[in-house]
């Protein structure tokens, strides 16, 4: 009896269960998927191989979707369908590359109109003094100074005598000669005609030591002036020249040579 009541009574406090019921747990839906879809983009103006059109020649193509898509879950689809570029539309630009930068060029002048300058006003060689217009021919000049009479400048200068002549002649000899040989007179044209100079011009000396083929090993050189450079210049160019003619010989000479100016007889 005891037994009996205990076990009513712990019956009794076993709690009861709730008459309400528990709400189940939401859980949220899946992600979504995004689905790609290939297209294909035809080039315009493409005509089907029966003659279609290109409209009907699209709806006859099957087209194979890799995936059966339905309207809701397209609608829902954040990716974008990839587009394929044609290649001759997009350009390909590399990385990390510098342009050229474009180098100005300078505008050409187109050249002066104007006409030549004449002969004595052209601009003076470079190295010229500026006082002649360049350096001319020297033959020319000489025979042009040799017929202007503004050219004959006196020098002060006298014949030499006898003392001044040797010791002019000095170092001259070659091996085997005490002093140079004695040459013909160098006979030097007067280029003025009768006309008269202020001063007459006196016999000068020339040296000159001479190779067997009429060259020169030293000189020729006036160690003895006329009087007057112009004329001193015009016996060494008749040397030069070959107008004037040594002795032969067979190996190197010295010689010394009179200057005879052919100065005209009538002037004082």
């Amino acid at each position: 009896m005891a037994a009996s009541i205990g076990l009513h009574g712990l019956l009794l406090g076993w709690p009861l269960p709730s008459e309400t019921p528990e709400e189940p747990q939401v859980l949220p839906p899946p992600p979504e998927e995004s689905v790609e879809v290939d297209v294909t983009i035809l080039p315009a103006g493409a005509i089907a191989a029966n003659g279609q059109d290109d409209e009907t020649a699209i709806a006859d193509e099957d087209v194979e979707d890799p995936l059966e898509v339905s309207p809701e879950s397209v609608g829902r689809s954040s990716t974008p369908a990839p587009v394929e570029r044609s290649p001759e539309i997009s350009e390909v630009v590399p990385e990390n590359t510098v342009p050229t930068p474009e180098i100005p060029t300078e505008p050409t002048q187109p050249a002066a109109d104007t006409d030549p300058l004449p002969n004595d006003q052209l601009p003076d060689e470079p190295g010229s003094t500026g006082l002649t217009g360049g350096a001319p021919d020297p033959a020319t000049t000489l025979a042009t100074r040799l017929g202007d009479v503004g050219a004959y400048q006196y020098n002060g200068q006298k014949g030499l005598d006898l003392l001044q002549s040797l010791s002019a002649q000095d170092g001259w000899a070659t091996p085997g000669q005490t002093l140079p040989s004695k040459a013909e007179p160098l006979e030097l044209p007067y280029q003025l005609g009768a006309q008269c100079l202020n001063t007459a011009p006196v016999s000068g000396l020339l040296m000159a030591v001479v190779n067997p083929d009429q060259t020169f090993a030293r000189g020729p050189e006036v160690v003895g002036s006329t009087g007057y450079a112009i004329l001193d210049e015009q016996a060494v160019a008749m040397v030069e020249t070959g107008e004037y003619i040594f002795p032969d010989e067979d190996e190197p000479w010295a010689y010394n040579v009179e200057i005879k100016v052919l100065y005209p007889g009538s002037c004082p």
